[in-house]
């Protein structure tokens, strides 16, 4: 009995360590139009080689921040009905991760955007282009910082 649950331990381990570390329901997958979509890095890297145009960001779940940016994203997207990619660190595996960061540098705080335009990543940003020096993230600007943000897509050439 003792080496049946033995194997069956072992056996579990060896699945669990073979994960990407990314919640099965987050596939490689088409943008949502109505939020923002959470993909794996590699989901990422294929936009990239295919020469696509788009902004993804850089996440934690234990992030203050990016759970507030979160909201502000999301209302972009439905107000414009662009694509918004995100990829949440913390619960992505150092495998997927250094998928992507052979083409954009690791960030150094989240959330941090970066624009793609035609494949070729020109910059990242943080919120503070956004929200300036209201890194309290004020729920009464909400709707400034939506503005905001829709205003720096468009100036960097990803939206009209």
């Amino acid at each position: 009995m003792k080496k049946v649950l033995l194997l069956i331990s072992v056996l579990a381990l060896v699945l669990v360590g073979c994960s990407d570390g990314i919640p099965e329901k987050i596939k490689d997958k088409a943008p949502n139009l109505d939020k923002i979509t959470q993909v794996k890095p590699s989901y990422i890297v294929e936009l990239i080689e295919t020469k696509a145009t788009f902004v993804f960001y850089f996440s934690s779940s234990v992030c203050g921040a990016c759970q507030y940016m979160k909201n502000v994203n999301n209302e972009v997207v439905e107000r414009k009905s662009f694509p918004i990619y995100y990829i949440e660190m913390d619960k992505t595996s150092d495998k997927q991760l250094n998928l992507i960061y052979k083409y954009v540098v690791k960030p150094q705080a989240t959330p941090t955007y970066v624009v793609v335009i035609n494949g070729v990543i020109k910059e990242s940003f943080t919120p503070e282009v956004i929200v300036g020096d209201d890194t309290g993230f004020l729920d009464e600007h909400f709707d400034l910082y939506v503005v905001n943000l829709i205003a720096v897509l468009k100036a960097k050439g990803l939206m009209n």
